[in-house]
């Protein structure tokens, strides 16, 4: 009886078993192989899906500056990708993802803020119709991350006050 080992999860770039564990006695004693996940193949996205897109992102930047943090959209909305991420917040140092979806792939949404990202950290940020944002990241990034969303705050109060502030004469 062959009972395979398989993954839930790999993402693009990972390395993953590719043997299978057996009840064959051979089968078991054969070494370890691992191979490369081969990366996602990109998708061709239809206009209606890059505007909602588009309004997603507008909206999340809206939230977050309304939340005390200083955010825009990123050079790609007018076709030049200066950086990979969607949305770009001063005093925090990750990669955003934007997803505006009623079926989020969760998974491939996290291959491709791991992919974008280059070795930073990353969160998505989803929202389905009427349903309020939510934020997923990786644990062990989570307080670490927390704190910065302090200090970005912080960025904002800091270069507002110095705006606001009266030069003495």
């Amino acid at each position: 009886m062959n009972r395979g080992l398989g993954f839930a999860c790999t993402l693009p770039g990972d390395y993953a078993l590719t043997a299978r564990l057996s009840s064959a006695p051979e089968e078991r004693n054969s070494p370890v192989k691992y191979a490369q996940v081969p990366p996602v193949e990109k998708i061709k996205m239809g206009g209606m899906q890059r505007r909602k897109g588009a309004v997603g992102e507008r909206e999340i930047v809206q939230e977050m500056n309304r939340l005390g943090m200083l955010c825009r959209r990123t050079a790609q909305y007018c076709g030049k990708a200066g950086t990979a991420a969607d949305v770009v917040c001063e005093g925090l140092a990750l990669h955003v993802e934007v997803k505006r979806t009623e079926r989020l792939k969760l998974w491939e949404a996290i291959a491709q803020a791991q992919r974008d990202a280059k070795g930073r950290r990353f969160i998505v940020l989803h929202r389905a119709n009427g349903k309020p944002w939510i934020v997923i990241q990786l644990l062990e990034h989570w307080v670490e991350d927390s704190v910065q969303a302090c200090n970005a705050r912080a960025v904002r109060r800091e270069k507002f006050d110095a705006i606001e502030a009266p030069e003495d004469i």
